[in-house]
């Protein structure tokens, strides 16, 4: 819409931050000169297309042994999202910061139930388990506008 417009909108703000998402998670620039594809969100796309996230996902990040493929693929998700093609169907940041923080709290909990002896599950002698919650206040990071 910006290329028609010249304008920038919240909107056009939630696709640039789709497009950093993808930047982050594929390890790639936006711009990809040296593939055919010349984009990255094209690229991403057709490699979903031709097979699954993990064929998209930066191998530092896949190297890494707390790199949760659900997780990623969360991200990757909404990163896609928030580039719709049709600015109206994209999330607003608020939605955005709030998926974002849903998929870090499902993290931390993730990765302290699979820690021994620590984090979010909690066995006691009679057999019954107990899990421990985190706020979504808990989480820091920017508030959205």
């Amino acid at each position: 819409r910006y290329h028609s417009t010249y304008r920038l909108t919240e909107k056009s703000d939630v696709y640039s931050f789709g497009i950093v998402l993808l930047e982050l998670v594929t390890g790639l620039p936006a711009v990809l000169k040296l593939l055919e594809t010349g984009h990255i969100l094209q690229w991403v796309r057709q490699g979903l297309a031709q097979g699954t996230v993990a064929d998209v996902v930066d191998p530092r990040l896949k190297q890494q042994q707390q790199c949760d493929m659900s997780s990623v693929k969360r991200v990757v998700d909404l990163a896609l999202n928030c580039t719709a093609l049709n600015s109206n169907e994209r999330p607003t940041m608020t939605q955005v910061v709030m998926q974002l923080k849903e998929s870090l709290q499902l993290e931390i909990v993730n990765e302290s139930s699979t820690r021994p002896y620590g984090g979010g599950l909690d066995i006691n002698h009679s057999g019954t388990t107990a899990t421990t919650s985190i706020s979504l206040t808990e989480l820091s990071g920017p508030s959205s506008r």
